[in-house]
């Protein structure tokens, strides 16, 4: 026990009281002490008990706590919008959108066809 007993340090040897660092024994008794104990063994004054000295353990952080810590996620942008698609102008050939019915650039009146007239239109026969 005297090998023991050596390597045994009273916890009033820290020299500078703003560098204790606050530790718990087996049992749960807080202890202070500097940074150079950290490692060492010592005993508990209340308990006796011999332990290693060092920083207490924390308990592992569950996922619920990680997400409060991390709070709610910004909403992801908006899709952009699906490009317009155009059709050319009858007069001068410049894109227009299809629902437009005067074109934009020659003021040359295009309307809109009716489904049943671009239908009749596609399904027409070539006359060559």
């Amino acid at each position: 026990m005297n090998d023991n007993s050596d390597r045994m340090v009273k916890m009033n040897e820290s020299k500078t009281p703003e560098q204790k660092i606050t530790c718990a024994c087996p049992r749960g008794h807080k202890l202070r002490g500097g940074p150079e104990m950290i490692g060492r063994q010592v005993r508990c004054p209340r308990c006796r008990d011999v332990f290693s000295f060092g920083y207490a353990i924390r308990e592992s952080v569950s996922d619920t706590a990680v997400l409060r810590l991390l709070g709610d996620a910004p909403a992801p942008p908006p899709e952009p919008k699906s490009a317009v698609r155009a059709r050319p102008c009858n007069k001068c050939g410049h894109a227009i959108s299809p629902e437009a019915t005067v074109c934009q650039h020659c003021n040359c009146y295009v309307g809109q066809l009716d489904t049943f007239f671009q239908q009749l239109h596609r399904s027409k026969p070539n006359p060559n």
